[in-house]
């Protein structure tokens, strides 16, 4: 498996363990009808995130919600043998 997508693979992995651990430990001390929700998309480029599920982070982000786009890559090289 090449570096970068070991990397990509165990910043995922992290940020799922992560949130899991932190909305465990919240849960008794909110109220999870009127707390607003952390809404993360990942997408592989820039970009793919928001053109994919932009509308839908929109209508999110209207009713309250937090909203974040995460791109994987900085989109620095389009193809991995044809590099821009």
């Amino acid at each position: 498996m090449p570096t970068a997508r070991r990397l990509a693979l165990l910043l995922l992995i992290l940020c799922f363990r992560c949130s899991s651990v932190a909305a465990w430990q919240s849960a008794p001390n909110s109220n999870s009808a009127t707390a607003p929700l952390r809404i993360i998309c990942f997408g592989a480029h820039p970009d793919d995130a928001e053109y994919k599920s932009g509308g839908t982070a929109a209508l999110w982000a209207a009713a309250g919600h937090k909203v974040k786009m995460v791109s994987v890559t900085n989109g620095d090289i389009g193809h991995w043998n044809m590099a821009g």
